[in-house]
């Protein structure tokens, strides 16, 4: 059996479980309702539990993952670049090239990245999927929140830049996710014991996360207005699933990076667009429809695009 046919089996089950959100969402078994209910309950419970205990279990003795950090921070400075240009090339109004932009760089890694590392790698290597998303997390928001600010229509981010970039920056330090970090980053420096019934309990909705946030993002997704935005979304989905990568790849490989953390630099930074993103366009002044499609083509072309990327990096000696 090819590299790349084991690959894909491996990855396939991530997609399958995808696509039974969406027909259920499509064939009404389930409903908006139920939808918004899983997600929430992935959001600011199950994907947190998983998150800080995976980092609150990580040792920090041995450094920081910076060369991860320097790799994945340069390819979105890069991708960025790259999408300004193709926004241009495109004549892209600035509100359509922001939700262009923003789609090329913020990826569903702690969803769809950590799944496919589980899948791929193994559970033993969640843990350090989980610590860069510590890192990682914040610096996307971040790009995310730049992007829209100088591209975005919103009047009150043109008027009051700095005080609406503030705003949201804040908010997103308010999210679920980037409090199980900060926690978790104390109790393992701080080498905190953690209750067995605590540890327990985080440990059976941590085993949640994944599947029902799964499920919870192929219902999502069929919930978002495209406005017939395809041809748009399909270049910005190809700087998303191959042009980041490619770059996060290259200058890891240049860093010294191989195995396994090169392997889930290149998950992570393969990922398809973070549903997320579509809120952020919308409140930010960017065109809502095409921050839905690129979430829909990058949704359906991750798995061939990780695949492939996998299989790749497998025949070229780098893992």
């Amino acid at each position: 059996m090819s590299v790349l046919t084991l690959i894909l089996l491996k990855i396939a089950p991530i997609f399958l479980v995808l696509l039974l959100g969406y027909m259920s969402f499509a064939l009404r078994w389930v409903d908006t309702s139920f939808i918004g209910s899983a997600n929430r309950l992935v959001f600011y419970v199950a994907m947190p539990a998983l998150v800080f205990l995976n980092i609150a279990g990580a040792d920090f003795s041995g450094g920081l993952p910076c060369r991860e950090i320097l790799a994945f921070t340069a390819a979105m400075i890069l991708t960025t670049a790259a999408g300004y240009a193709a926004g241009g090339v495109l004549r892209l109004a600035n509100p359509q090239k922001a939700a262009f932009v923003q789609g090329a760089l913020r990826g569903n890694f702690a969803i769809i990245g950590l799944a496919v590392v589980d899948q791929v790698l193994g559970p033993e290597w969640v843990p350090s999927g989980a610590l860069l998303i510590a890192f990682f997390l914040p610096l996307h928001n971040f790009a995310s929140v730049v992007v829209l600010s100088l591209l975005g229509s919103d009047v009150e981010v043109h008027v009051h830049p700095l005080k609406k970039t503030i705003a949201v920056l804040v908010k997103s330090l308010r999210n679920p996710l980037i409090s199980a970090i900060i926690l978790g980053v104390i109790v393992s420096i701080a080498d905190i014991p953690l209750p067995g019934v605590l540890t327990d309990t985080l440990t059976y909705l941590q085993r949640l996360a994944l599947p029902l946030a799964l499920v919870g993002i192929g219902g999502s997704v069929g919930e978002y207005r495209s406005g017939g935005h395809y041809p748009v979304a399909a270049a910005s989905s190809f700087l998303k699933l191959f042009l980041l990568p490619l770059f996060a790849v290259i200058i890891g490989i240049v860093l010294g990076l191989s195995g396994e953390s090169l392997v889930i630099l290149a998950v992570f930074s393969g990922a398809p667009t973070a549903v997320a993103s579509y809120a952020m366009a919308d409140a930010m002044g960017a065109d809502r429809d095409t921050a839905g499609s690129v979430i829909l083509v990058t949704t359906a072309s991750c798995f061939l695009s990780l695949t492939v990327i996998l299989t790749v990096l497998k025949v070229a000696g780098f893992t």
